[in-house]
């Protein structure tokens, strides 16, 4: 360490590099971005099956809409797989806790930190005013006209809000949960002239990117907790995404029925536990979760899943795969079909 480093490290406190987990050198993402979404592929879908051209018109406007904004999720995600923060990272997930739910593009977890990232493809001029409200102008023929937005900074505030109180269940409230607006367009510009400085620092364009995610490492305190937790978190978070269906089908009236549409999930339901003792603690807290998830989806009770003797040899065995999981009693090809995979992912979660 040069003489330059020992004055900043004495000024600022810990190092940017000293922060870092070292469990892991690189981003690893628990839940992966396709470019091709599923919304994509049952678009395409019903395009080659609809015979109605005013009807396959609408949807062709629809799937070029969603290539667009996969496009603008795709420079984001190539920026943060570069990044020279290591973390545990989840795209296009939703959180739901009672009444309230949140849509996340992306979501950086470290012993450090939980970053939310909303990303906005927005094309034209973006204004922030002294209040904090978003417009854009954008040119029609030969004319700008102005138009207000819906503010990603306070759908973002809502997303932090719902991830706290998720924290909070696992005893993990101290982990700091902050957001970020990233804007795609290359050509968009952003006039932050009279914007508030609390908002202009949550707002910035793609390719500041990991700029920003570094200067976050080095002005937030040390971690708290252990770099297991962070692991343990991402997998109960992934353990925890409903993920909304989009009927197209109904949407643009066509009578073919697109067969890969996800499902509806529900909302989980959480039971409070506090001073969570070990990774067993925890990953029993997280299958007791999924399962009244998945009993809550299916209307069946929730042994009909696993029951608590059933959740006490997952706990024991800590199956990796499916020739593990079957092998456990109460369990077959049936239930692996319908819950092994998710098990398996949240089990490996809690292994380091």
């Amino acid at each position: 360490m040069g003489i330059f480093d020992v004055i900043k490290k004495s000024i600022l406190g810990a190092s940017f590099e000293s922060k870092l987990m070292k469990s892991i050198s690189t981003p690893i993402f628990i839940k992966e971005f396709n470019k091709e979404s599923k919304n994509i592929l049952n678009l395409k879908e019903l395009l080659n099956n609809s015979a109605d051209q005013i009807v396959k018109s609408k949807i062709d406007n629809e799937l070029n809409l969603q290539k667009y904004v996969q496009e603008g999720f795709s420079k984001v995600y190539f920026e943060l797989k570069n990044s020279p923060v290591p973390f545990y990272g989840l795209h296009n997930i939703r959180l739901g806790l009672g009444d309230s739910s949140a849509n996340i593009d992306f979501l950086m977890i470290t012993h450090q930190f939980c970053y939310i990232i909303k990303c906005k493809s927005l094309q034209g001029n973006i204004e922030i005013d002294s209040q904090g409200n978003f417009s854009r102008f954008v040119k029609k023929a030969e004319k700008w006209s102005k138009e207000g937005i819906y503010s990603p900074v306070e759908q973002n505030r809502r997303a932090e809000i719902v991830l706290k109180k998720i924290l909070n269940e696992y005893s993990l409230e101290r982990l700091p949960v902050v957001s970020l607006t990233v804007f795609t367009n290359p050509k968009a510009t952003l006039n932050f002239k009279e914007c508030p400085l609390e908002i202009k620092d949550k707002v910035i364009k793609v390719d500041l990117l990991n700029s920003k995610i570094r200067q976050l490492v080095e002005n937030t305190a040390p971690a708290v907790y252990k770099e297991i937790r962070a692991k343990q978190l991402a997998g109960i978070l992934k353990g925890l995404d409903t993920i909304v269906s989009i009927d197209y089908s109904n949407k643009f009236k066509s009578n073919h029925i697109v067969n890969n549409i996800p499902e509806l999930q529900p909302k989980a339901a959480f039971s409070t536990i506090k001073d969570v003792a070990s990774n067993e603690d925890m990953l029993v807290k997280a299958l007791k979760v999924y399962r009244t998830s998945k009993a809550t989806l299916n209307k069946i009770p929730p042994y009909y899943i696993f029951n608590n003797e059933e959740m006490g040899k997952i706990v024991e065995v800590m199956p990796k795969d499916k020739h593990e999981f079957i092998a456990i009693k109460g369990f077959g090809e049936v239930k692996f079909e319908k819950y092994g995979q998710d098990i398996i992912n949240i089990v490996k979660s809690f292994t380091k």
